[in-house]
This record gives C-alpha cells, structure tokens and sequence, in this order.
C-alpha cells in the first residue's frame, strides 16, 4: 500500500516532468538562438498592440529576431516580472500608472538615449510625464485620444456644446450613458472633468 505522502509526491514529480517538456518546447527555439549568438530581442506586451508585418519588416531589415510574450492583464503582468522574469525582457509594452509601479520596484533599467537616434524628434508633448519626467526608463510608444460619441436626435439635432458634462452633469447629460469597460479610464476622465487634470 503506498502512503498518501508518497502518493503526493509521485503526482508532483509527474506534473513537474510535464511542465518541464512543455517549457522546454516553448522555449527551445528561444535558448537555441542565444546560443547560436543571432542577435534578438524579447517583448512582453499586450496582445494586438505590434502589428506582425511590422515586427516582420523589422526582423528582415534588422536580423534581429523577436519573441514576444504576450500578457491578458495587468494582474499577469505584475507576476511576470515580480517572479523574477523581469530582466527576461528587453522591452515591456505597459501603461502609464504599470510603468509607475514598476519604476518603484526598480523593475525596470534604465535607458541609453546615446543610442536612440530619433530622440531628438520625440514630439514633447508625450514626453515627460508624472510616471517617469525625465524619460529615465520610458519611451512612448502610443498616443490615445478619448472623445463624445453623442446622438444628436436627443437634442433636437443639434449639437451641444462639447463637454465632458454630458456625461457627468445631470442637467446635461442624456438618461443613458455608455462608456469604455476599463474602470481605471473611467476614473481618469472624471479626473480631468473635476480638477483639470489626471496627475494630481
């Protein structure tokens, strides 16, 4: 009779093995190309956000080969790189206030801009922001723009005047509001709406 000790202990063997093969498969083309000394880069990032053309375009002009690994949430994120996956990565794709933490935590190295060749053309307005003002560790890779989509049949096809109050202001605003699903985007526009500003 096998004792449930040694019965939990041969389960956790076979489940590591099984782990273990399905890393290595995962992971070979990776570790192998390290070895061979062919120049590459690793990415974590949402999914969607690099275009595959680009990142084929870049690969041909460049030979540099990409790995990216993508995350489905900032949750995911987080235990990436605090399990110490972080100095996997050459390049995180995160926002702003992700950005922050990670500074914090000192996930993140520093950036060489001796290097980057187009920094002097950085537009800068994206630059320099509450999460990292002196670009230390950040560059900008998008930037979004939010808007009132408005049914102007509820104002008697007229258009108001634009302004966050028609979705914040009671006397304004029409009985039914849709939004973006992202709580975090939500609490950053009535930021702006109250104070004029989202880094206060």
């Amino acid at each position: 009779m096998v004792v449930p000790y040694t019965r939990l202990f041969i389960r956790f063997c076979i489940v590591s093995f099984w782990m273990s093969i399905i890393y290595l498969f995962l992971y070979t083309p990776y570790i192998v190309e390290r070895f061979r000394g062919k120049k590459s880069i690793s990415i974590l990032a949402w999914p969607l956000v690099l275009s595959g053309d680009y990142v084929s375009e870049f690969e041909q002009k460049t030979g540099i080969k990409v790995y990216i690994t993508y995350f489905e949430n900032y949750e995911e994120l987080f235990v990436k790189l605090q399990a110490g996956c972080a100095s996997g990565y050459d390049l995180v794709v995160t926002s702003d206030y992700a950005a922050d933490l990670f500074i914090k935590q000192g996930l993140l190295k520093k950036i060489d801009k001796s290097k980057l060749a187009f920094w002097s053309d950085m537009y800068p307005t994206l630059l320099g922001h509450y999460y990292d003002p002196e670009n230390t560790y950040t560059i900008p890779l998008s930037w979004e723009v939010y808007g009132l989509g408005i049914d102007t049949t509820y104002y008697g096809d007229k258009l108001p005047r634009a302004s966050w109050d028609l979705i914040f202001n009671p006397d304004v605003a029409p009985p039914v509001v849709g939004m973006l699903d992202d709580a975090r985007e939500i609490a950053m526009i009535a930021a702006q709406y109250l104070f004029g500003s989202i880094e206060n």
